[in-house]
């Protein structure tokens, strides 16, 4: 039976859970994966993909500031922002934490946020790294939208944030079965488990983080061409996916050792949506 062991870490003006699966002696000997969530997730979300991997990896997950049982944000009084340098900086002390009690050098697996978070933090210090899969990465840059349609685009971000965090905070006031009906709502090829795993993430989440988050510019091509590690790019196909194959084609073309897969009929949480093709082909990668 998979479960999670925790602890808590405090860095820099904030308190991180985190998890690292139970496991007996023999783990130590294994390849370790560390798993990064996003917005609106906690290290919970991977839970199902944890355990489908944990028979031959070792593996660690954290939830980020505001997400899960890590302190909310709106505790903090550093006037700080919850931007990619604090994540990515978050990440790298989490690694460094966790390495004292037996991680080693990680594949980094991250979803959306998660994503961008690898992403800079490898940028930032690109030998901390045995590997990198990305999720449908949280990746835009404002520069690839023409000039005279950024202000557009800025106002329907907005909206969409806006309507979001409405959503949010009204599945945090429902109780148990109206929540998970949100939960389940527009997504009704996940799992009863996955459906749950997501709506108790999101009861966790502190909605002030809508305040920071998401950015109008989330910029990739800088920290792609820093790697130098392997990386695999992970891409939905439908509805909500971010990562487009002529996206993924360029970050191949910037880093000769990044490669993708696109899984069919995945939308942006490709590991909710089709979770054995997911999970197939990060171990054809790993």
């Amino acid at each position: 039976m998979f479960s999670w062991t925790s602890e808590f870490l405090p860095v820099d003006g904030a308190t991180l859970r985190l998890l690292r699966a139970a496991s007996n002696t023999s783990a130590h000997h294994r390849p370790s994966i560390l798993f990064v969530h996003g917005f609106t997730d906690n290290a919970m979300y991977f839970s199902r993909a944890a355990a489908a991997l944990a028979d031959t990896h070792e593996i660690f997950a954290y939830d980020a500031r505001g997400h899960g049982r890590s302190t909310r944000f709106s505790d903090e009084t550093s006037g700080r922002r919850f931007d990619d340098d604090l994540r990515a900086a978050d990440l790298l002390r989490v690694l460094d934490a966790f390495s004292a009690s037996g991680l080693r050098k990680p594949i980094a697996i991250g979803h959306s946020m998660g994503g961008s978070t690898i992403a800079n933090a490898a940028a930032h210090r690109p030998d901390a790294f045995r590997a990198l899969i990305l999720e449908d990465p949280a990746w835009w840059e404002a520069g690839d939208i023409p000039a005279d349609e950024r202000d557009a685009a800025a106002k329907s971000l907005r909206a969409r944030t806006a309507d979001w965090r409405k959503w949010l905070v009204a599945l945090q006031a429902a109780d148990d079965a109206a929540s998970l009906a949100m939960s389940q709502a527009g997504n009704a090829i996940w799992s009863l488990e996955d459906a749950t795993l997501s709506r108790n993430a999101r009861r966790e989440f502190d909605p002030v983080l809508f305040d920071h988050y998401p950015p109008p510019d989330a910029p990739w091509r800088k920290a792609v061409a820093a790697w130098r590690c392997p990386a695999l790019l992970l891409l939905g196909s439908e509805r909500n996916a971010i990562i487009t194959p002529q996206r993924a084609d360029e970050a191949c073309a910037i880093n000769s050792a990044v490669r993708w897969v696109q899984i069919a009929g995945a939308g942006h949480s490709i590991r909710f949506d089709q979770f054995d093709a997911y999970v197939a082909a990060v171990r054809a990668f790993l």
